[in-house]
């Protein structure tokens, strides 16, 4: 009878320790998945916090960068100029002078070379910059769309338009002058860039974008259409600028 008792008494308590056992690994793992949601919840806020940052700072520097621009302009009374409705960049230019105006960002064709820019610069890559060009120092001007030239004038070649009384301003404040060089179709594109090669050692090639997106895009849209005739226009004028030095040479 007392050897039953006993064994009675060990069932009992080894199902006690395996219930208490039973019940300590559920509270674990209940506790595990506690934790696991509230660094989920954690993460989740974290990442919020931080594209609200980004949002805040993007918009702070698209509204410098338009304060930057609508100075520069200011501070060099252009005869005619032109400001990209999607980021606000601008190109301008005054005879007076003779020199043209270029506000714009650097633009790069990967983030590597962004940061790159960035860790020699010390400035931010979606900042913008401001240079003046002497029409003197103008060596050739090309139209490309997605890095291929479409349109070329340099100072080896001439211009097919006419310049009117020797000044860039017609009467109306229209520019008289056609596009020389090779040109080809394109059918898609992802920017259109005017690109100035100068005598400037430290700046020798120059970009202002008149298109720019991050997928390609119909050359027939809209969009496009209206970046590539005011790039045409551009191009008139530089090689107007260019064939007038030329002549003084």
């Amino acid at each position: 009878m007392t050897n039953l008792f006993l064994l009675v008494a060990q069932q009992t308590t080894d199902t006690s320790v395996q219930d208490t056992l039973t019940n300590n690994q559920a509270g674990a793992g209940a506790a595990i998945s506690v934790v696991i949601v509230l660094l989920i919840f954690a993460g989740a806020i974290f990442l919020i916090i931080k594209a609200i940052q980004a949002i805040g700072k993007n918009s702070q520097n698209k509204k410098s960068n338009v304060l930057f621009v609508q100075q520069k302009l200011n501070e060099f009374n252009p005869d005619k100029k032109y400001i990209n409705p999607t980021n606000k960049s601008a190109i301008a230019f005054n005879e007076a002078k003779r020199q043209l105006l270029i506000v714009d960002k650097k633009h790069f064709n990967n983030l590597y070379e962004a940061m790159a820019y960035e860790k020699s610069t010390g400035r931010n890559h979606k900042e913008f910059w401001a240079t003046t060009i002497e029409f003197a120092n103008i060596l050739q001007s090309e139209i490309k769309t997605d890095d291929q030239t479409i349109s070329k004038k340099s100072t080896s070649r001439t211009l097919g338009g006419v310049l009117v009384g020797g000044a860039l301003l017609g009467g109306a404040g229209a520019i008289v002058g056609g596009l020389s060089g090779a040109a080809k179709n394109f059918s898609k594109t992802k920017s259109i860039d005017l690109v100035i090669t100068t005598k400037t050692l430290s700046d020798p090639i120059i970009k202002f974008r008149f298109f720019d997106s991050p997928q390609q895009v119909s050359s027939s849209s809209s969009m496009v259409k209206y970046a590539l005739d005011n790039a045409e226009q551009w191009q008139s004028i530089i090689s107007i600028i260019i064939d007038q030095e030329d002549k003084q040479v």
